[in-house]
């Protein structure tokens, strides 16, 4: 059975950056499934925030493109952080970063609540900052796990949004 207090516990560690939050993920294979649970709840979040229309199939769509996102971005990390940066680490351990780090993109809410009314498109500016969480998160936890610098954790961090990016500008993906 999960456990939610748990689950919430560890994310709020993760948004602060606390080493616990890593270890943690590092050693607790449940928390693939967490991060799981994390992305999909954070996307229903987000589509219902935004007052999104398009019924269960808009639901289902804007869930599988977090998904994608979530294995893109954590497949880029990994490669960028074992490959290029010649670290060690397990993909599934970068796939429970960037899963923790994902509910960061819930700002994307209250920009699009605050903006949207103003006339300024909301999209970028949520999914940036939000984005730009996300990568200290990947950060500090690729920091504990591989030893980097913090330079160099954030580094895979932005290799990973830059690769979904192209792949998701190739495949007209969401995020």
């Amino acid at each position: 059975m999960t456990d939610f207090g748990m689950i919430l516990r560890r994310l709020v560690q993760a948004l602060r950056f606390d080493r616990d939050a890593f270890v943690w993920m590092d050693f607790e294979d449940r928390a693939s499934g967490d991060a799981f649970m994390l992305v999909v709840i954070t996307r229903v979040l987000i589509q219902i925030g935004i007052g999104s229309p398009g019924g269960a199939l808009g639901y289902a769509a804007a869930i599988l493109d977090a998904l994608v996102f979530w294995l893109i971005v954590s497949g880029g990390v990994w490669a960028t952080a074992t490959q290029l940066l010649e670290g060690r680490t397990g993909y599934a351990y970068v796939m429970r970063l960037v899963g923790f780090g994902y509910p960061t993109l819930l700002l994307i809410i209250p920009t699009f609540q605050i903006l949207s009314g103003a006339g300024i498109s909301p999209w970028p500016l949520g999914l940036v900052l939000g984005s730009i969480w996300l990568v200290f998160i990947v950060g500090h936890g690729m920091r504990y796990a591989v030893d980097f610098d913090l330079p160099r954790g954030v580094g895979s961090g932005i290799a990973g949004i830059v690769l979904y990016l192209i792949v998701a500008s190739i495949l007209g993906l969401g995020f």
